[in-house]
């Protein structure tokens, strides 16, 4: 018996503006984890970044990503720059703008028309590109893109952005954003199971001005009555550790509808911590990068949670995915009542400032040396940068401060006066005492075996003083 493996060439191919691709792309919002965004159970870094490489080699020249697609510990467009990075000259990219989300995974205001620069920018930065293939403006429910749309025109002519979509829209939008400005494509819901006269309409008119239409996942997939009833119900659709089934969710938000409708609270999720998103808004005092948002899934067939709100967040603990093998870790914080990726009524640790000389040089050592990832590393008015860097696991994430005037650059390297600060957890001593010795970081002594585990201190760039250490048990 012979197999065959099909791949995405067999799909044939349509061009983006001038960009042909393969008509089946790759969605990456479901790379961040089980469910969308902070539901469900972040993804293993290692199985996502797979899955990256294998569709590359699968024929797929075609991702649709957004800064906006951001689990607990996963950021899309950050595993996307990993895994393929330098990428293909074939290979296109698309993302979003518009929606926001907050820090700690809610969904916030939409972006105004003058804040989509620091949308683009932020999935330029997290994608590292100098410009991105196509952008689309997802729609947020109001009557007119003009403005925002024209505010994205400009971006294009000035370099940031090769072609424009839309995304979210009625056959209008779609000749409003024509006047302003070419529209290579348009990522809307379309079912042939639920009849539906604009979105028949739309289509109409992509095939009469050659305009691709990316579908995103719209009606019924399936399944019957049965689960028609349970969805009505409020029901969850699956059983507790099943695997979930990728149709639509009663409970998601269409943009031409309402809020949604309250969940019951066993079924509510809980919200990331703020240190550990992909990306998100400034805090409230002002600190903190460019805006993101939220949108929809797309390349082929792909998810569609819609525009502001989203479900509900509630107060339920979750179980604790197990953490990464191979990597250190900040030590992490497993008691329910106060684990950060809950909505609990006590405070937690998101960040912790560090002050530094530099801030690329600070990236570089705990990037390369201790093996942390960059969080986030945005533009502020004043001229500095809002950068985070945390361990690939939970727990509280670092705030890199160049230091301004002489008594902040007196205090970069001492911050506890000598005194070991930091406190970096492994599952093996062994293995990151050998890797970060060869990636030339300082150990000021020779491991130690004490009762509470291994532990030996070692200092950063700067001076400052970590344990590295693996809790006996």
């Amino acid at each position: 018996m012979t197999t065959e493996t099909i791949t995405a060439h067999a799909s044939g191919t349509w061009n983006l503006g001038d960009l042909p691709v393969h008509r089946l792309g790759l969605g990456a919002m479901r790379l961040t984890g089980s469910a969308a965004f902070h539901h469900g159970v972040p993804s293993r870094r290692e199985r996502s970044l797979d899955v990256l490489r294998t569709a590359l080699e699968l024929g797929v020249n075609h991702i649709d990503t957004a800064a906006f697609y951001f689990s607990a510990l996963r950021s899309a467009n950050e595993l996307i720059n990993s895994a393929l990075a330098p990428y293909p000259d074939d290979l296109v990219i698309a993302t979003k703008v518009g929606p926001h989300r907050e820090y700690d995974g809610e969904w916030g205001t939409a972006a105004r028309p003058d804040q989509l620069r620091g949308h683009v920018e932020e999935n330029l930065r997290q994608l590292g590109r100098d410009h991105l293939d196509l952008v689309y403006l997802r729609r947020m429910r109001q009557e007119s893109i003009a403005e925002h749309f024209g505010a994205l025109a400009e971006l294009r002519e000035a370099g940031l952005v090769r072609h424009l979509g839309i995304s979210s829209v009625q056959p209008r939008h779609l000749a409003e954003a024509r006047a302003i400005a070419p529209v290579v494509a348009v990522q809307n819901r379309y079912a042939l199971d639920r009849p539906d006269s604009n979105a028949d309409e739309l289509l109409r008119l992509c095939g009469e001005w050659g305009i691709v239409r990316a579908v995103l996942r719209g009606g019924r997939r399936g399944g019957g009555a049965g689960r028609d009833r349970r969805a009505r119900r409020g029901r969850p659709r699956t059983r507790p550790g099943a695997r979930r089934h990728p149709g639509p969710d009663p409970h998601r938000l269409d943009p031409e509808q309402g809020p949604p409708r309250p969940r019951h609270p066993r079924h509510r999720q809980p919200r990331p911590p703020a240190a550990e998103r992909g990306s998100g808004r400034p805090p409230p005092d002002g600190h903190g990068g460019g805006p993101v948002g939220r949108g929809a899934q797309a390349g082929g067939i792909a998810d569609d949670t819609g525009p502001e709100g989203g479900p509900c967040s509630g107060n339920a603990p979750r179980i604790q995915p197990p953490p990464r093998t191979g990597v250190p870790q900040v030590l992490r914080i497993t008691s329910p009542a106060n684990h950060p990726s809950r909505k609990a009524p006590m405070p937690h640790l998101a960040l912790v400032t560090l002050v530094v000389d530099d801030y690329d040089e600070a990236i570089r050592f705990y990037t390369d040396a201790l093996g942390f990832r960059l969080v986030e590393d945005a533009p502020r008015p004043d001229g500095s940068r809002w950068v985070v860097v945390a361990p690939d696991g939970p727990g509280t994430g670092l705030l890199l401060a160049r230091a301004k005037g002489d008594e902040q650059r007196a205090r970069v390297g001492d911050q506890t006066g000598g005194r070991v600060g930091f406190f970096l957890h492994t599952d093996d001593f062994a293995r990151d005492h050998a890797r970060m010795l060869a990636a030339g970081v300082t150990f000021l002594e020779e491991p130690r075996h004490e009762p509470y585990g291994s532990v030996a201190v070692f200092q950063d760039l700067y001076g400052n003083r970590w344990d590295l250490l693996q809790p006996a048990g």
